[in-house]
């Protein structure tokens, strides 16, 4: 009898391939009943249960119907300093490995469960602190805003005639802060009620699916809502002997910090539970395919933080660098009436060109947030396996986003140039430029792990 795995002739009483150790019928224990079914098939003929399912959904029947299907062995015999070795198979310990799959599986999913709750409690917290470190010394949390500074404050500073250019521009400011806000909160909070849908059907064995890609979905829109809220309240000024400005507050970068290292522990868990499937190689690729992309969001997703306008002085006087947010540019913005060598028509000019620039700014920020959301979600819920043809394109159109939105920044850079140009001002375009660079390297990232993976599978 030919073996249908490896072609290898067998006595034709022979059940299992004596080279590769497999049924000769090309039939599998099914994990839920313990009944044989096809082994190339991905439900069970019996049952019709899911034979891909992660380990921690597996009845614990599984593990006594393997134990009765497989075949019991004695163990070595010894006499009289000779070892002998019966021709029955080594016994089966499916139930010792099945509930150490279990364990790690449950404390994956905790984790999980446990990085999606900080980055839905840590989104109402996000906020901004003053910090000042001149002569090496160093002072944070002076003063700051947090993230609901744009639905009330922002809007009661507002002071003087409606019709003026400085209210106009102060008040597009806030608005687009509070537009931004708004979307973080919400996508966060959104992502939140899935994974909660999804713990729920977990634990009453309604899906076979893993709560890891939402529970991935949340902390990434806790990341996304701090990229937008930075990206309107970024402002730094560093000169040689002093550097000030506003960075996130520590109660942020703890939700940070722990978000991530529970993320990491579920993947890295869940990872250990299921296995490596396909061999070694193929896997590497795989995860390299699903983890590359993503680091080069992140930086991405930094970069668009930091913020919109980067302008540099060089002059006898001072050499500095400075940062503007969305609202420290329109709050500039306001002040440009007053410069004695503009009248009131360029000024309305810079307004107009300005609001339509980062309008569509924040357009691409948004879209690159949602579509690197969804991307994510896509990568980190099939680690090791190959990308389908839609993470590679959520994937693709993130880079594309985060290219577009690097574009508009060196655009609201080079029209603060335009404005007070002199000898002593350049764009520092080094933010906006490593931003377009990451967002181009994930499209080339998905095109070239696509060709690779297709050859591998061919």
């Amino acid at each position: 009898m030919q073996c249908v795995y490896c072609g290898t002739e067998n006595p034709q009483t022979a059940v299992f391939c004596k080279k590769c150790g497999k049924r000769l019928d090309g039939m599998a224990l099914c994990p839920s009943c313990g009944k044989l079914t096809p082994a190339d098939g991905e439900f069970c003929v019996n049952c019709g249960s899911n034979r891909n399912a992660p380990v921690y959904l597996m009845p614990v029947r599984f593990a006594e119907a393997a134990e009765k299907a497989a075949p019991l062995v004695k163990k070595e015999k010894k006499s009289e300093g000779v070892s002998t070795f019966p021709p029955e198979r080594v016994e089966v310990t499916a139930r010792a490995a099945t509930k150490k799959s279990r364990i790690l599986s449950l404390i994956s999913l905790i984790c999980g469960s446990v990085a999606a709750l900080i980055g839905m409690i840590f989104v109402f917290l996000i906020g901004s602190a003053a910090y000042v470190s001149t002569g090496g010394v160093s002072a944070g949390g002076v003063a700051g805003y947090d993230i609901f500074y744009f639905f009330g404050t922002a809007f009661e500073m507002l002071t003087g005639d409606s019709q003026t250019l400085a209210y106009s521009a102060n008040y597009t400011g806030a608005v687009i802060g509070a537009l931004c806000s708004a979307v973080g909160l919400a996508g966060t909070l959104a992502c939140f009620v899935f994974t909660v849908v999804r713990f729920i059907k977990i634990l009453l064995g309604k899906t076979q699916k893993s709560i890891l890609p939402m529970a991935a979905a949340t902390y990434f829109a806790y990341l996304f809502s701090i990229m937008l809220f930075s990206l309107c309240m970024a402002q730094s000024v560093d000169m040689e002997t002093m550097s000030t400005g506003m960075a996130a507050n520590a109660i942020t970068v703890t939700g940070i910090v722990l978000g991530a290292i529970l993320l990491v522990a579920s993947i890295v868990l869940n990872e250990c539970a299921c296995g490596i499937e396909g061999g070694v190689r193929g896997y590497i690729l795989n995860l390299a395919a699903k983890i590359v992309p993503v680091i080069l969001v992140c930086v991405a997703l930094g970069m668009v933080g930091t913020g919109i306008a980067f302008i540099s002085q060089e002059s006898e006087i001072i050499s500095s660098s400075t940062t503007y947010g969305i609202s420290s540019y329109f709050n500039w913005i306001a002040s440009v009436g007053g410069f004695t060598s503009l009248d009131v028509s360029p000024a309305a000019d810079l307004y107009n060109m300005s609001v339509v620039n980062v309008l569509l700014m924040v357009v691409a920020a948004v879209a690159f947030a949602v579509t690197a959301v969804l991307a994510v979600m896509d990568s980190l819920g099939s680690v090791g396996k190959i990308t389908g043809k839609r993470g590679n394109i959520l994937m693709g159109v993130a880079g594309v986003c985060a290219v577009v939105c690097g574009i508009f920044m060196c655009v609201a850079s080079y029209n603060y140039i335009d404005q007070v140009a002199n000898e002593a001002y350049s764009m520092a375009a080094a933010v906006p430029v490593v931003t377009i660079v990451a967002g181009a390297l994930v499209c080339v990232a998905v095109a070239v792990f696509g060709i690779l993976q297709k050859k591998k599978s061919a």
